[in-house]
């Protein structure tokens, strides 16, 4: 199902959370992540507060939502960070529905891992290639998505999301390798476009495996 917007859907006046972000005493612990995660999600799709996020993109002919907001695994032990969504990811609305997810979901699989355990997100929630100023997109979004799903482990993808958690550390020092954050443990990969071998990637996905097997998380 593609992901159309009409003139009402793209509204400003829809730039506020439909249900607040705050525990119910009648609601079990994934429950509450599941309603969380779908306030946070209406609030994101709405969202209006860079010029970024208040124009259609253009593709193929068609108009279509510059947001996606995530996979919406409220169950996910593990959580997946790219950069932004790409085109055809906004023209299905949803996260890995392009040529890299697909890529990275067969060598995950390859590698005993599970789509159904991770979370996928993004830095900026948005189509762009201006990285340079994300903080305010993490701020409101991504900052809330780790403090609902609270994972074991953060897969950082590519270059920009590396430098953004660590401005200060080497990209390629740490590449296929775990690196601490105050956040959360975090894995780091390469984008499958910054690579020019596909066996560079599996190594890195199957460090990423023996890692998480360690953990003991996923059965």
């Amino acid at each position: 199902m593609f992901n159309d917007i009409n003139e009402f859907d793209f509204d400003q006046r829809k730039c506020k959370p439909v249900c607040q972000l705050q525990h119910t005493l009648n609601d079990n612990e994934s429950e509450q992540r599941q309603t969380m995660l779908k306030g946070l999600q209406c609030f994101c799709m709405s969202c209006r507060f860079c010029p970024v996020g208040c124009e259609l993109l253009k593709t193929s002919g068609m108009s279509k939502d510059p947001h996606v907001f995530s996979n919406m695994n409220h169950k996910a032990k593990y959580m997946i960070i790219n950069a932004y969504p790409s085109l055809k990811e906004c023209s299905f609305g949803c996260a890995w529905s392009d040529t890299t997810g697909k890529i990275l979901r067969i060598l995950f699989e390859q590698n005993q891992l599970r789509i159904d355990d991770f979370y996928i997100t993004y830095l900026m929630h948005c189509h762009t290639q201006q990285l340079n100023k994300p903080h305010q997109c993490v701020n409101s979004f991504l900052r809330n998505e780790i403090k609902i799903i609270q994972p074991h482990t953060i897969i950082l993808i590519g270059k920009p999301t590396f430098e953004f958690f660590h401005p200060h550390d080497l990209y390629t020092s740490y590449v296929g390798k775990t690196i601490n954050h105050n956040i959360s443990t975090m894995f780091v990969i390469n984008h499958p476009l910054e690579i020019k071998s596909a066996s560079d990637l599996q190594c890195q996905i199957s460090n990423l495996s023996k890692q998480i097997q360690k953990s003991k998380i996923i059965k």
